[in-house]
């Protein structure tokens, strides 16, 4: 097991070579914490873990926003320092107050998957990377015309996308930039990583993850000096702009909806069978793992953790879930998922 304390402070290090301030005005260097399944560091020195550090993320903890890290075995310090900054930066939007984080909940249940849709929003990324590489702002306006297509076709799946786009794309743009400070070869292959994956349809499902790239593609197209912590940049840029009528589909994309739906099913089923039940009773789920959640028929699927609420008290469940819901997101029962099955 990787000591949390020299994790820490190597990462430290790396951390304060950055001017954080060059990758975003106002940003800044916030407090973090390392931690594991039974130890907790943070802002030098080992603390107490409590149901708080959970996931990789941004949490209030002493009235602070602070990120956090789950350390696991030999992990790059390099690339460790980057995602902190991502997740600092997530700290930073919660501090100031940005308005465009999605309703995760509502999206899981409502986005619609649709080979048109997603085809011409790799199209998007194609166009992108072409501009990135050339600088030729005909293919920009070419992506801008197809993303106007998919805001009038495609009202609330564009306006997700755009949520994420915005939050954890911007995030990972920072994430990226600030891995180019610590070491560019690294930085290299994080970017060739990341084009590799825009232009892969499998990819597109679940879509929340590809908004990561595809927005951080985003900023690093257009900058960040007039941006509106209100409005979506995916919105902002298409105001002004004439759809362009398009029949495009890339029917890859319907053969691997297909699969993934089928997978979803016999994930469900299987786990169904096994009844291997951690708690029948009702509570408000308040919380999953948004990264790669799945929904189908009544069925939400969360890795990781889930987090319920019933008669004021909140309860985290750590490990793999499949949860029963029903009205307004009310737990009616949470199953173990099925260990044989990987997603």
């Amino acid at each position: 097991m990787m000591n949390l304390e020299k994790v820490y402070e190597s990462t430290n290090l790396r951390l304060k070579q950055i001017d954080f301030h060059s990758l975003w005005n106002g940003f800044h260097l916030y407090k973090f914490a390392s931690y594991n399944d039974k130890e907790c560091f943070f802002d030098g020195n080992y603390i107490e873990k409590t149901d708080a550090f959970c996931a990789n993320t941004s949490i209030m903890y002493n009235g602070e926003y602070i990120a956090i890290w789950y350390i696991t075995e030999n992990m790059d310090l390099d690339v460790l320092a980057s995602k902190l900054v991502h997740e600092m930066f997530h700290a930073y939007q919660f501090e100031n107050g940005w308005n465009t984080f999605a309703n995760e909940f509502e999206a899981l249940i409502n986005y619609r998957y649709s080979v048109e849709n997603l085809s011409i929003k790799k199209r998007e990324n194609e166009l992108l990377l072409l501009y990135l590489e050339r600088g030729n702002r005909s293919l920009f306006d070419e992506m801008l015309s197809l993303k106007k297509y998919r805001f009038h076709h495609y009202p609330y799946e564009y306006k997700y996308e755009a949520c994420i786009e915005m939050i954890e794309g911007s995030a990972t743009y920072i994430e990226i930039k600030a891995l180019w400070l610590i070491n560019t070869e690294k930085y290299a292959n994080m970017y060739n990583a990341l084009k590799k994956k825009v232009l892969d349809s499998s990819k597109y499902i679940p879509i929340r993850i590809l908004c990561y790239d595809s927005g951080a593609l985003l900023f690093m197209a257009n900058g960040h000096a007039d941006i509106d912590p209100d409005v979506s940049l995916s919105e902002r840029i298409i105001e002004n702009v004439v759809p362009k009528e398009i029949d495009y589909k890339d029917n890859t994309i319907n053969a691997i909806y297909q699969n993934y739906l089928s997978d979803t099913i016999n994930l469900i089923d299987a786990t169904v069978r096994k009844n291997e039940i951690v708690s029948e009773k009702e509570a408000e789920l308040v919380g999953f793992n948004v990264y790669d959640a799945r929904y189908y028929d009544g069925f939400v699927i969360s890795t990781c953790f889930c987090q319920t609420k019933a008669n004021g008290t909140e309860k985290i469940f750590y490990g793999d879930f499949l949860i029963k819901i029903k009205g307004n997101y009310i737990a009616e029962k949470i199953y173990r998922l099925e260990n044989d099955t990987e997603i």
